[in-house]
């Protein structure tokens, strides 16, 4: 039905994808169903598919504002907003890792998101801009560990196992997060 609808408009099928990508990053429970749309969209449509959405997660990277921190003092609509902001900030990794895991993106895309979400960690980032890139970290690697393992093999995977570990004892890090890098080298294990 989908096929039918869009045809050979550009038009409609770009307004499809960013009502894909929007409900993608919002109800990150359905990644798994939205990347498989996604990849049965580029099998029609061509690689203009898998370049769009990778340019809607960049743009949303680029100018994804770092978090205000809400206490509950704050207005309620500003908390709402920011919490749904991070939902979607995560939700954006999600899909990216089920794309991957559809075989939609390579290993290379998965390999600069968790480099960039490392060196991210390893700068001076606000206590909430760090639990998101935390969560976001333990998103990716919940989704693809085992794939990517097997992609890049045991001697360069390690090297992102490190990477955790030394992230896991670093004292700028709240116990909460400690507790995701060893949920994190807990599944990598």
């Amino acid at each position: 039905k989908l096929q039918e609808y869009i045809k050979d408009n550009t038009e409609i099928l770009d307004v499809t994808l960013d009502y894909i990508f929007e409900m993608a990053t919002f109800q990150s429970i359905y990644c798994q169903v939205y990347a498989k749309l996604c990849k049965y969209l580029n099998g029609i449509y061509g690689e203009s598919i898998k370049s769009q959405i990778l340019q809607k997660c960049k743009e949303r990277f680029r100018t994804h504002k770092k978090l205000e921190a809400c206490d509950e003092e704050d207005e309620y609509d500003l908390f709402c907003r920011v919490m749904k902001q991070k939902k979607m900030f995560v939700g954006m990794f999600n899909l990216v890792s089920y794309l991957y895991v559809v075989d939609m993106v390579d290993n290379v895309v998965i390999d600069k998101y968790l480099d960039l979400l490392i060196s991210e960690l390893n700068t001076n980032l606000n206590d909430e801009t760090k639990n998101e890139y935390v969560e976001c970290l333990k998103t990716l690697f919940i989704n693809v560990h085992k794939k990517l393992k097997k992609d890049i093999g045991t001697q360069e995977f390690n090297v992102y196992v490190d990477n955790i570990k030394q992230l896991s004892v670093n004292k700028k890090f709240n116990n909460r997060d400690k507790f995701k890098f060893m949920d994190i080298l807990e599944l990598l294990d």
